[in-house]
């Protein structure tokens, strides 16, 4: 299905070359109610009339990166618009800076800003380019031998490690019971019944010894 990711992440051949709803004509415009400026080709499948870009400005990918069997920009920034029913919900139009994993809509003022804050950061790139330079001079190819004895003495460090943790655990007594509120409630309240029911036995016990005497010493002999 088309959707606004993949126009987002199309190559910048591809947008060079998109016509503008202008140059489709008139009647192109009429059936998609397209902005003059707008690059979207909206008769593919899919594809919706009620949003509309501008051929986007890019910095193009750093490295080869797929997504979604497209080669995403760096940077991409283009100017939107949204009609959709626009008696209803009005016309919305914003710039886009898409990152290629998150976007912002930006007015005029917050545009002037990120242009602000890029034209800040140049300087402080090609100085920090300047700095790499100089201390890339230091920089030399890693050791195959050394890495891999470097390896495997480590290797051999986690495994001693892990044999120790494992005798530890084995010496190590299992820990004492703990007792939760739950289970001391649990405990009092068999007290306590305990203790109801001597209570409850004691002055049975004591009539009864009064009605039939006390056996111990109905056992006794008589002088």
């Amino acid at each position: 299905m088309h959707s606004i990711a993949q126009e987002l992440t199309a190559t910048p051949a591809e947008h060079t070359t998109a016509l503008t709803a202008a140059e489709r004509g008139p009647e192109w415009m009429a059936t998609y109610c397209c902005t003059p400026w707008c690059t979207m080709d909206h008769s593919v499948p899919g594809a919706t009339a009620e949003w509309h870009q501008a051929a986007p400005a890019i910095i193009p990918p750093l490295e080869t990166q797929n997504h979604d069997g497209n080669t995403e920009p760096f940077l991409t920034a283009h100017v939107t618009t949204s009609n959709g029913e626009p008696d209803v919900f009005g016309i919305q139009t914003e710039l886009w800076i898409w990152t290629g994993g998150d976007s912002y809509e930006l007015d005029e003022e917050q545009t002037d800003r990120f242009i602000a804050n890029m034209e800040a950061f140049l300087p402080q790139l090609r100085a920090a380019r300047a700095l790499l330079a100089e201390a890339r001079k230091g920089d030399r190819p890693h050791d195959p031998a050394a890495k891999a004895k470097a390896d495997a003495e480590r290797e051999e460090r986690q495994a001693a490690r892990r044999e120790v943790e494992a005798a530890k655990a084995e010496r190590t007594p299992p820990p004492a019971p703990t007792f939760s509120v739950e289970t001391c409630s649990e405990m009092v309240q068999v007290s306590v019944r305990v203790a109801l029911q001597h209570a409850q036995d004691v002055p049975a016990m004591a009539r009864s010894v009064r009605q039939n005497g006390d056996p111990a010493r109905a056992r006794l002999p008589r002088r």
